[in-house]
């Protein structure tokens, strides 16, 4: 069932480009980076699909044109 559920999303949170310990040596640990984007900006990404769902996001929009064009504060801080 959670795997039928990701293949509608419509949004999705990409793979980070680099390893999650590759900040370590700036101070930033692997912890932090796998909280900060494995569960505050993928919270982000479901909301987005949440409200995607529920007809609050333009059936053809696109991350992109919702950052340039969304009226709509609450939408716009998902994108």
């Amino acid at each position: 069932m959670a795997q039928e559920q990701k293949q509608q999303d419509r949004f999705t949170l990409p793979a980070l480009p680099w390893p999650k310990d590759a900040l370590a040596k700036k101070g930033i640990s692997q912890e932090t980076i796998e909280y900060h984007y494995g569960k505050h900006h993928a919270g982000y990404v479901r909301k987005l699909n949440a409200a995607a769902k529920d007809g609050k996001v333009a059936e053809k929009a696109t991350l992109e044109s919702l950052i340039k064009e969304e009226a709509n504060p609450g939408i716009f801080n998902l994108a």
